[in-house]
């Protein structure tokens, strides 16, 4: 009951906080945009057109600030959805655990959007809180979950730990291959 009241004050604040960031960026001109007034200036004839912005530029590394697209990823909430929808067919969740389940993935989702989104935190740092999260969320998700439901459970999580393995080597060769070109 601890957890669950310590998730819910957590994941109000976190709203709070995501919120204010919301109402910043609203408020910050767009990238590129003319000031206020400006009046719009046409390049003199024969001048070369401005270059289009690359679609394909390389993303960041985990954890190092690159430019946010809110706009590319799903409200957690949606993630929840689907991530429930997922475990209801691998699982076959009843409606009631359905209904329980939901809530912490989306509480999971928002707590993670969080942490990545802290800059005052290194990327060890990130992935540490991170990988917290998930275990608690887990453990909050396990005690849910029938006899047969339990060990299915348990090697989706395994899944995800291998799928997460390989992308942190992949991104440590991808650094280290960066570096060697330096």
């Amino acid at each position: 009951m601890r957890l669950s009241s310590l998730s819910v004050t957590l994941g109000a604040a976190l709203i709070c906080v995501l919120s204010a960031s919301a109402l910043r960026a609203q408020e910050q001109p767009a990238a590129g945009a003319p000031p206020p007034g400006a009046a719009s200036q046409t390049p003199p004839a024969g001048a070369a057109p401005a270059p289009a912005p690359a679609a394909n530029l390389p993303q960041p590394a985990y954890g190092q600030p690159g430019p946010a697209q809110p706009e590319n990823l799903p409200p957690p909430q949606r993630q929840a959805e689907r991530q429930t929808a997922m475990l209801t067919r691998r699982l076959g969740l009843t409606p009631g655990q359905q209904s329980q389940i939901e809530p912490i993935l989306a509480n999971r989702q928002s707590l993670i959007a969080a942490i990545r989104h802290d800059p005052t935190l290194v990327p060890w740092q990130k992935r540490v809180k991170i990988q917290k999260v998930f275990r608690d969320s887990d453990g909050e998700i396990e005690t849910m979950l029938n006899g047969p439901q339990l060990p299915r459970y348990q090697q989706i999580v395994r899944e995800r730990l291998a799928r997460q393995r390989r992308m942190q080597q992949q991104r440590q060769q991808q650094q280290m291959g960066a570096s060697s070109m330096n």
